[in-house]
């Protein structure tokens, strides 16, 4: 089977991840100041952002990602995510004197930070391969029939 080619790059689809994912993130930042959003929020957050490119790629290239390109938008996603989420982290972690106020415990909270990333990192995988894979399925599906 013969794909056809691209009318945007992989790269722009991924910066477009990049931009809705701290856009999203800042407002659920502001949202969580009023109302407590659970972690969760972190899994809707990077799900709504791989949506959002899924309908942008649907729009413009007319068909849903094949294995290949849905590979490569879900791993320079994670990318994104893993870099994002590290860097916040390190600034929380720096600037709330989070390290100085309980020293003997600091290696025990570092583990714990990373262990979350690691379980979190796993389930937002998975939830953006489905966002790219068949939530892009159904949505071309809808976009044919539409035709």
């Amino acid at each position: 089977m013969e794909t056809q080619p691209l009318i945007q790059p992989i790269k722009s689809y991924v910066r477009g991840f990049a931009l809705w994912y701290i856009g999203l993130s800042i407002i659920g930042a502001i949202i969580s100041s009023f109302v407590d959003l659970g972690s969760a929020a972190c899994l809707l957050i990077a799900f709504a952002a791989a949506s959002l490119v899924t309908g942008r790629y649907l729009k413009r290239e007319g068909r849903a990602p094949t294995d290949q390109e849905r590979n490569t938008l879900t791993n320079g996603s994670m990318i994104v995510w893993f870099v994002f989420n590290i860097v916040i982290g390190a600034i929380f972690m720096v600037f709330t004197d989070v390290l100085d106020e309980y020293p003997e415990t600091t290696g025990l909270l570092v583990f714990i930070v990373v262990l979350f990333l690691m379980i979190f990192a796993g389930l937002t995988y998975l939830m953006m391969h489905l966002a790219y894979g068949w939530v892009a399925r159904k949505q071309a599906a809808k976009l044919v029939a539409k035709r």
